[in-house]
């Protein structure tokens, strides 16, 4: 089956599930993304929309308030086992 990628960017999802080539407002943006719409279309990779709350990749790339820094660092450790 296709890899799955969560992502908490709502415009993505929409332009990967239902892109039809002619979105001229979201040209620089597609541009970007355009590789990710194709491997979706083509079902390599299956996008999934996750909460910003809830988004582990959160804890790598950006600062976090301290409760969801422990809950991430926590659930990489294995302490927990579901955010």
């Amino acid at each position: 089956g296709p890899t799955i990628l969560y992502l908490d960017n709502d415009s993505l999802i929409q332009l990967s599930n239902d892109y039809s080539g002619n979105h001229k407002k979201s040209k620089h943006y597609l541009m970007r993304i355009n590789f990710l719409i194709e491997l979706a279309q083509k079902n390599i990779i299956k996008i999934i929309f996750v909460s910003s709350i809830n988004q582990l990749a959160d804890i790598l790339t950006k600062p976090n308030q301290r409760i969801l820094f422990i809950k991430f660092r926590d659930y990489l450790l294995g302490i927990i086992f579901s955010i």
